[in-house]
C-alpha cells in the first residue's frame, strides 16, 4: 500500500534525525518535552534507584516502553502484543501530557493528527524525529533492576498453615508487567509465591507491630509483595527480555520500609555496619550462630522443609513432602547459605513430576466432598462413600467442575470405566498413486512430505469425528519451548518437522497431565495423537509448510473437507502464535500466526 511506503521513507527520515510535521500540506517545527520535563509529569516510583512496576507506580509500564524504544528505535512500527496499538501511537501517549502544545500538535484525539493514512504516517514519523533524543535519555538501559509489586491488605495469621496471608508475590514472567512490547523469558522455576508467606508466629508478631507503628491510618494493613529482577538484555529482533530473578520481599504501603524477606539468599543481603561479635558458648549448636532460616547440615534443613511441607495442606495433598525434603537436602549440598524457604520453594518447584501424591490429592478431594457436599441430592442418593469416591476419583482427572458435572447426574459409580481398546492394525495405502485420490484404506494421498520426502495421508472428512472441528490450540500464554518457524518464507526445521514438533509437544502435555487433573493442555496436538482412524494409530498435526501442501495437494476436492478451512498445525511463529494455515477458493492457500482463537484440525500420517 502506498501509505505503508511513505511510512517506511518516513521512518528513514527519522532515523537520519528529520523532524518535520506535516500539517495539511504544510510544515511546522515542534519541539518535545525535554527527557527532565517527561519525568516530572510521569507518576513513578523508585526504591534506592529500582524502578517500580505496579499500582503504586502507575506509569512504571511507560519507563519499560522507553527502555524497549531505546534497545531499538525501529520498534515504533510494532504493534501490542495483546491489542492492536502501534507502538508509536501507545509512546506518544505515554510522554505527552494532555492539554500541552506538543500533545496538541501530534496526537490531539488519542491518534496522530491526520485526515488520511498518509497525514497520519507523516505525524508519527515527526514525533519520534522531535521525541527521539529525550525518550532515549528517559529509558533506562540493560542491565537494569525491576520491582513489580502487589499492592493488598495484610491477612491474619494462620496457624494451620505456618503462615501469614499475605498478596501473591506477582509472576514476573508476565507479559503485562513489561508494557505489553516485550516478552520476558526466565530460567528460574519459582516465579510467583503463594498468598500463604511462610513465617514463625514470632515473625509475624513483629510485621504487624512494625506496620502498626509506622504506617498512618488507614494504611496500617497495606503491604507490598514485591518480585526483584534484573533485566540483564533486551532483544527486539525478538521482541524479548532477558529476565534474571532476584528475591520476592515484602514492602510497606509506600516502599519506605522493607519488612519482610522471601527465602532471600545471603548473597542478596545488603552489607550491614559490622556489630560485635555475639559470645560463643562453648556447647552451643552451630545452627544458633547462623542467620535465621538457615542450617548447618542438610539433615537440619530437611527436616525443616519437611516439617513446613508437612504443615501445608494444599503442598502436602499435591506433592510427597519426603520426596520434597530430600530435593531440599540435595539444593542445600550444592548452596549450604540458602534460606530454608528458598530451599522450600525451588525443591516444589522441581517435584511437580517426580513427588506426586496421587493418594494425597485424592484423599483432599474425598475429604472436600464430604465436607462441601455432603448434603448434597446426589451424595444422599449414592451415599457418601460412592459419591465422594466419583468426586475425587474423577476429580483427580479432569478437575472439581467436571467431576461434580458428571457425578451429580450418575445413578451409580464404582470406578473409573476403562475405555474399550480398538484393535489398530495400521495397513498399507493402496490404490491411490494420483495426489487426492482416496486409498484403499479410506485415507486422501497428500503428496509428499517437505519433512523427508515421504508420502502424506490425511483422515477422509465423512463425519465420523476424524477432523477435529473448531478446537482450541492450547494454552498460549505459556513458551512451549519448541523451536520457532519464524516468517512466512523460513523452509526447513519446525516449519516442516510436524511428527517431531508433535512429539515434542504431547511429551510436555503429559507431564502437565500428571498434575493439572490429567487434564490434556494441547487440544490440537492430542486430538491427533489420541486419533485411531481408517485402522491407523499414528497420526499427528501436521507442521506448517506439511498443512501447506496438503491444501494445495488434495485441498481443491470439496469432498474431501479441506476448502474454506483454517487450520492449526504444530509450528509456531512466536512463542505465544501459532501457525494457521487455509484454503480459500478465490485467493489459494494463505497463513498467519494467531494467539488463540477457534481452528480446524485436520490429522495426517506417514508410513
Amino acid at each position: 500500500m502506498a501509505w505503508k511506503r511513505m511510512v517506511t521513507g518516513l521512518l528513514s527520515a527519522v532515523l537520519r534525525g528529520a523532524a518535520v510535521l506535516v500539517l495539511g500540506g504544510a510544515a511546522a517545527a515542534q519541539d518535545c518535552p525535554s527527557a527532565d520535563e517527561i519525568r516530572a509529569a510521569l507518576r513513578v516510583t523508585e526504591v534506592d534507584g529500582t524502578l517500580v512496576v505496579g499500582e503504586a507506580s502507575p506509569h512504571g509500564k511507560v519507563m519499560m516502553r522507553l527502555a524497549a524504544f531505546a534497545a531499538s528505535p525501529q520498534l515504533v512500527d510494532e504493534t501490542r502484543i495483546s491489542n492492536p496499538v502501534e507502538f508509536a501511537q501507545a509512546l506518544a501517549q505515554d510522554i505527552l501530557r494532555p492539554g500541552t502544545p506538543a500533545r496538541e500538535a501530534f496526537i490531539p484525539n488519542g491518534q496522530f493528527r491526520g485526515a488520511t493514512p498518509e497525514e497520519r504516517a507523516a505525524t508519527q514519523a515527526a514525533f519520534v524525529a522531535a521525541c527521539r533524543e529525550s525518550m532515549i535519555a528517559l529509558a533506562p538501559k540493560a542491565p537494569f533492576r525491576l520491582m513489580i509489586a502487589d499492592q493488598g491488605p495484610l491477612g491474619f495469621y494462620i496457624e494451620r498453615e505456618s503462615a501469614v496471608q499475605i498478596p501473591r508475590g506477582p509472576n514476573y514472567l508476565r507479559n503485562t508487567h513489561y508494557s505489553d512490547f516485550l516478552v520476558p523469558k526466565g530460567t528460574d522455576d519459582l516465579v510467583e509465591t503463594g498468598r500463604y508467606w511462610p513465617m514463625s508466629k514470632a515473625e509475624a508478631d513483629a510485621l504487624y507491630a512494625r506496620l502498626e507503628a509506622s504506617a498512618p491510618w488507614g494504611k496500617g494493613r497495606i503491604v507490598q509483595a514485591v518480585a526483584v529482577v534484573e533485566v540483564s538484555e533486551i532483544h527486539p529482533d525478538l521482541r524479548t527480555a532477558t529476565v534474571n530473578f532476584v528475591e520476592f520481599a515484602l514492602f510497606n504501603h509506600d516502599f519506605s520500609e522493607r519488612l519482610h524477606d522471601y527465602g532471600i539468599t545471603a548473597a542478596a543481603v545488603p552489607d550491614a555496619p559490622d556489630a560485635p561479635a555475639a559470645p560463643v558458648v562453648a556447647d552451643a549448636p552451630q545452627a544458633a550462630l547462623l542467620q535465621e532460616g538457615r542450617y548447618a547440615t542438610a539433615a537440619e534443613a530437611r527436616s525443616r522443609v519437611l516439617e513446613l511441607c508437612e504443615g501445608h495442606r494444599d503442598t502436602a495433598s499435591r506433592l510427597k513432602c519426603g520426596c520434597v525434603a530430600d530435593k531440599a537436602a540435595l539444593a542445600w549440598d550444592a548452596q549450604p547459605d540458602l534460606h530454608v524457604y528458598t530451599l522450600l520453594n525451588r525443591a516444589v518447584a522441581d517435584s511437580e513430576f517426580d513427588c506426586a501424591n496421587p493418594e494425597g490429592r485424592y484423599e483432599a478431594a474425598f475429604d472436600l466432598c464430604r465436607r462441601v457436599h455432603g448434603r448434597d441430592e446426589f451424595v444422599l442418593r449414592l451415599g457418601v462413600e460412592k459419591a465422594c469416591h466419583c468426586m475425587a476419583e474423577r476429580g483427580t482427572e479432569v478437575g472439581g467442575a467436571r467431576a461434580f458435572a458428571y457425578c451429580s447426574t450418575v445413578d451409580d459409580y464404582a470406578s473409573r470405566p476403562v475405555a474399550p481398546q480398538v484393535p489398530v492394525s495400521n495397513p498399507v495405502a493402496e490404490g491411490c498413486e494420483a495426489v487426492g485420490a482416496v486409498c484403499s484404506d479410506g485415507t486422501i494421498l497428500a503428496g509428499p512430505s517437505p519433512d523427508d520426502g515421504k508420502p502424506m495421508y490425511v483422515a477422509a472428512a465423512d463425519g465420523a469425528g476424524y477432523d477435529a472441528g473448531s478446537s482450541g490450540w492450547g494454552p498460549t500464554y505459556q513458551d512451549v519451548g519448541i523451536a520457532l518457524c519464524e516468517t512466512p518464507e523460513a523452509r526447513g526445521g519446525s516449519c516442516a518437522t510436524g511428527k517431531a514438533n508433535a512429539a515434542f509437544i504431547a511429551g510436555l502435555n503429559a507431564k502437565l497431565k500428571e498434575f493439572n487433573g490429567n487434564y490434556d493442555e494441547y487440544k490440537a496436538v492430542m486430538h491427533c495423537e489420541n486419533l485411531v482412524a481408517h485402522e491407523h494409530d499414528d497420526w499427528y498435526l501436521p507442521a506448517r509448510d506439511e498443512m501447506e501442501s496438503i491444501l494445495k495437494g488434495a485441498g481443491s476436492n470439496p469432498d474431501h473437507g479441506l476448502l474454506g478451512g483454517s487450520f492449526y498445525t504444530s509450528s509456531l511463529v512466536t512463542p505465544y502464535h501459532i501457525w494457521v494455515v487455509g484454503l480459500d477458493a478465490g485467493s489459494g492457500v494463505w497463513m498467519m500466526g494467531l494467539g488463540a482463537g477457534e481452528n480446524r484440525v485436520r490429522c495426517v500420517r506417514t508410513p
